[in-house]
């Protein structure tokens, strides 16, 4: 191959370069309308359940809103939230956000899916995430202490066959 050949090789090579930076360049920008990122989603196990999240927006996001779902184990869906997200996002601003779902109805795997769209949509168009986490339901601190009670009534009641045992 001559000098000649790889000259024209290199200028074919640089154009066609040229003209695929030139047709991605519009869909960058239509990519660019509203985006931004879930950069967390979590749930804690126990009564209540609590489920936080945390979103950066990459572009300037003026109306949004955050819908989440919490489904069981079963996979029944047990509670829904919407909520609208800070308005006038710019790029790069973070924001969080939680909730807690108060006696869930069995141990088990529950998923939780969030879904963030522009103004008052639901079609997730800024970002989506899923999770799951493992939940034991608790008796919650109320009933835990009436327990812990009634659990030293007992003892007290029947200390002396205790005595009785220990001899």
């Amino acid at each position: 191959m001559g000098l000649t050949h790889v000259r024209r090789l290199i200028s074919q090579i640089s154009q066609a370069v040229v003209v695929l930076a030139l047709l991605a360049a519009p869909v960058r920008a239509w990519a660019q309308g509203n985006s931004g990122v879930i950069l967390s989603l979590t749930g804690t196990s126990g009564d209540p359940i609590t489920i936080s999240a945390t979103m950066r927006a990459d572009t300037s996001i003026q109306t949004s809103n955050l819908l989440y779902k919490l489904y069981s184990p079963s996979g029944a869906l047990l509670s829904t939230r919407k909520v609208d997200a800070p308005r006038g996002l710019n790029a790069g601003d973070t924001f969080g956000d939680s909730w807690d779902y108060s006696n869930p109805p069995e141990t088990g795997n529950y998923r939780v899916t969030l879904c963030w769209s522009t103004g008052n949509a639901e079609n997730c168009d800024i970002a989506g995430a899923e999770t799951g986490f493992y939940s034991v339901p608790t008796m919650g601190w109320i009933f835990g202490l009436a327990s812990m009670g009634l659990l030293g009534v007992f003892l007290h009641r029947r200390r002396a066959a205790f005595i009785q045992v220990a001899r």
